[in-house]
């Protein structure tokens, strides 16, 4: 009987394999539209994790520039005599423009522009005290 069974259903398969109507298109129809729809779904979580990156190194270069910038211009604060109303540095990640305007004698009101290589415009504004101008007890 086990025999007789396994010829009927290689006997079926023939059969449908060399028939004509479309048995074996619509799985192999079913099987390409899973496969197609998983790629997709790979392919746009791979896209949503590369613009995450992006932006996750863009925020961390716009932190260090504004480290980098609040430090040179404490420098340039502490050097320059005849002090502007705004002063730009160069960085190799970005610009940044810096306005500043004195609020008390000690302490500083600072605008900060930051534009990085991919362009990106961020603003930040903080204030600065100048220890070094203070007076000792």
């Amino acid at each position: 009987m086990d025999k007789r069974m396994k010829n009927i259903i290689l006997f079926r398969l023939k059969k449908s394999l060399q028939n004509e109507k479309g048995f074996v298109f619509s799985y192999v129809l079913v099987l390409t539209l899973i496969l197609s729809a998983f790629l997709l779904h790979h392919m746009s979580e791979q896209y949503v994790q590369t613009e995450h990156l992006i932006l996750s190194n863009e925020q961390r270069t716009i932190e260090n520039l504004i480290q980098i910038a609040i430090h040179d211009f404490k420098d340039f604060i502490s050097k320059e005599e005849s002090v502007k109303d705004h002063v730009t540095f160069t960085y190799e990640t970005g610009l940044v423009t810096i306005h500043f305007s004195l609020e008390e004698p000690e302490t500083y009101r600072l605008h900060l522009e930051i534009v990085t290589n991919r362009g990106t415009l961020y603003t930040y504004k903080t204030s600065w005290m100048n220890k070094n101008t203070m007076s000792s007890p």
